[in-house]
């Protein structure tokens, strides 16, 4: 089994994300989405665990990429941050992106807003924001995926409570 942290929209704000790194037991792995503004190697430097980054719409002096693909277990990801995809108003070209990439499970930040959406050929994933959250309910939120040995995927949507 292998659990992935999924955060996005950090903002340069690291308070919260380091009490979450510091909450999360057994983690393999971080997926930032971006807009960490410049607070990549502080990122690094609190984990213990693979960090994997990409370029947000307000990360500016950065050499990450707009889009990754990471494969783990028997899954592949479309991580981005969003913006380049016009996630604001609705996931069609994010999910044919990914699906093009060939991946199952899309994720992406920039709206602020969490979702989980569980298709036929693809789940697309948005974690909100661990530091400024826009749902109803305000929390920060971030995502646990865990994937298990025989491929399921479980991904665990949690509100941040200080």
């Amino acid at each position: 089994m292998k659990r992935v942290l999924v955060v996005s929209d950090s903002h340069g704000n690291m308070g919260n994300l380091s009490e979450v790194i510091k909450r999360s037991k057994d983690i393999d792995m971080l997926i930032h989405l971006g807009d960490i503004q410049g607070e990549d190697e502080l990122l690094r430097s609190m984990c213990n665990f693979p960090v994997e980054i990409v370029r947000g719409n307000c990360d500016f002096e950065t050499n990450n990429k707009l889009y990754l693909t990471i494969e783990l277990e028997c899954h592949k990801i479309f991580a981005t941050h969003g913006h380049a995809y016009g996630v604001e108003w609705g996931i069609e070209r994010l999910s044919y992106a990914a699906l093009e990439e060939g991946c199952d499970i899309a994720m992406y930040g920039h709206t602020h807003v969490p979702e989980i959406i569980q298709g036929d050929d693809i789940t697309v994933i948005n974690p909100g924001s661990i530091s400024r959250p826009r749902q109803m309910n305000h929390k920060p939120s971030y995502i646990l995926m865990e994937l298990l040995d025989n491929g399921e995927v479980f991904y665990n949507l949690n509100y941040f409570e200080k």
